[in-house]
C-alpha cells in the first residue's frame, strides 16, 4: 500500500515538473500547440506504465473482501450477544420478555434480507 503512494507521490512530482517546464516554454512561446499536446500525451503515458491498475485494484478487492468479513463477523457477535440476553430475559421471566423475542426476531429477518440484498464481494 505504501508502495503505491510513494509511486503515485513521485509521479505527481514528475507531472508537476514537467507541467512547469511546459508553462515556461508556452510563455516564452518556443513550443506550437500541438507540440504541447504531444508532450502532455507522452507524460501521462508514462506515468500509466508506472503505475499498475490491475494492483491497485486486487489490492482494494483484498480490502473490501476483508470489511465485508469483519462486518459478518460483528454482525454475527451483535446477534450472539442479542440471542443471550433474550434467552435469560425468557428464562428469568421478565414481563418485556416478550418485546424482547419479537425484536430478536425482527433483528434476523433484517439481517437475512441484508445478506440476500447486498452482493458478496468476488
Amino acid at each position: 500500500m505504501f508502495n503505491i503512494m510513494n509511486k503515485l507521490i513521485s509521479n505527481g512530482e514528475k507531472l508537476a515538473d514537467i507541467g512547469n517546464l511546459t508553462m515556461m516554454i508556452v510563455k516564452e512561446r518556443k513550443l506550437k500547440p500541438s507540440m504541447l499536446i504531444a508532450l502532455t500525451m507522452v507524460s501521462y503515458q508514462t506515468m500509466a506504465q508506472e503505475i499498475n491498475l490491475d494492483k491497485i485494484e486486487s489490492e482494494s478487492q483484498r480490502g473490501i473482501k476483508l470489511v465485508y468479513k469483519i462486518a459478518q463477523w460483528v454482525i454475527a457477535v451483535a446477534l450472539i450477544v442479542g440471542l443471550i440476553s433474550v434467552v435469560y430475559m425468557v428464562v428469568t421471566n421478565n414481563p418485556r420478555s416478550k418485546e424482547a423475542v419479537i425484536g430478536f426476531i425482527a433483528a434476523l429477518i433484517l439481517v437475512g434480507i441484508a445478506y440476500v440484498v447486498i452482493p458478496k464481494p468476488e
